[in-house]
């Protein structure tokens, strides 16, 4: 496991023998972690330019987002094109998330078997809701047979955008994984915030300390958990190395004012052989908790059934010389016999 620090640096201990006063102390010292701050390529990313957003899609699966009049980031590193966000799973005992190391000074306090990119297109479209922004990420988890396909997409003017993640199974026997979206929030110039929970919605996040400005995850596809909390205890409960699978969340929110992160759990997502499933939410911005509409199904409406008139039945015009029995039982019977001595009498 290793932790580092805000400025890029990993905490380790180091035995220190005083001779002088004959005892043994553990001093806390910073070491050199990946790339400090404005150090490293970056990530290969494409950007959608838009208002109020901007966003940058990195080849790992990691975002960054700027919001319109604010110089920073919305995500923890700031001042990058690329930032400590986006998707990590649990997938055969291993860890996967973006390439937190390639970063420059970024949070993440675990190491991850990177995603290994693909492909990346767009952003294609024009920004409208009928034609949004949309650029499409693929990774492979390893040599797992997990390809994931994210389909990112943006309408110009609105505070959120979506992300879909088409997870395929392309090995021969079926896969069970868990995944997490989670990030290291950064809220209008601030890396301290509180927490953020709708039960109605099941969005997770955080607001700064003048509670003016939000930033939250809107599960579409239901979430099995949620946290906000501390931004390493975030990604410590998803995972303490790259082999090592954490708690993860506890369904919790931290009520204290801290540098906090949040995120989405997707528990026990089960790919068939040769299958595919899709896990969906929103990311939001906003002087307000901006708490896009779910999308619902359109409803199936039954076709309608043309009733079969029922015939009107014909009148019944009896033929010649042909005797028509009136009422019934014996009445009937007395009524048919009057009629037969009647006709002899006229004989």
């Amino acid at each position: 496991m290793k932790l580092r620090s805000k400025n890029g640096k990993r905490i380790f201990l180091v035995v220190v023998s005083l001779v002088v006063l004959l005892s043994v102390v553990t001093v806390p010292v910073l070491a050199d972690k990946g790339n400090p701050p404005g150090v490293g390529a970056p990530t290969p990313y494409v950007t959608i330019s838009g208002n109020p957003l901007t966003i940058n899609v990195a080849e790992d699966l990691s975002l960054q987002i700027f919001y319109v009049g604010q110089a920073d980031g919305q995500v923890y590193p700031p001042w990058g094109t690329e930032a400590d966000s986006g998707l990590l799973a649990w997938i055969g005992g291993n860890v996967y998330g973006p390439d937190w190391d390639g970063h420059s000074g970024g949070s993440a306090a675990i190491d991850v078997t990177d995603w290994t990119p693909v492909s990346q297109t767009g952003p294609t479209g024009s920004g409208t809701a009928a034609d949004p922004w949309v650029v499409t990420t693929v990774v492979d988890a390893g040599t797992t047979g997990l390809r994931i396909t994210e389909t990112l997409s943006y309408v110009n003017g609105e505070q959120y955008f979506r992300q879909n993640w088409q997870v395929c199974n392309n090995s021969g026997a079926s896969i069970t994984a868990t995944f997490f979206h989670a990030a290291d929030l950064y809220l209008q110039g601030s890396d301290d915030g509180y927490g953020y929970y709708d039960a109605a919605t099941g969005a997770v996040g955080g607001y700064n300390q003048t509670m003016d400005w939000y930033e939250i995850f809107v599960p579409i596809t239901p979430a099995s958990a949620y946290e906000e909390d501390g931004y390493y205890t975030i990604w410590m409960h998803i995972g303490t190395g790259p082999t090592s699978p954490g708690t993860g969340f506890d369904n919790s929110i931290n009520p204290a004012y801290i540098d906090n992160g949040a995120g989405l759990q997707w528990s026990d997502v089960a790919i068939a052989a040769g299958g595919c499933t899709t896990l969906s939410d929103w990311w939001s911005f906003g002087t307000t908790p901006q708490l896009p509409p779910t999308p619902t199904p359109t409803p199936t409406v039954a076709p309608e059934v043309t009733p079969t008139p029922t015939p009107t039945p014909e009148p019944f015009i009896p033929e010649a010389n042909t005797m028509i029995l009136l009422g019934s039982g014996l009445a009937g019977l007395a009524g048919y016999a009057s009629l037969r001595l009647r006709a002899r009498k006229k004989e």
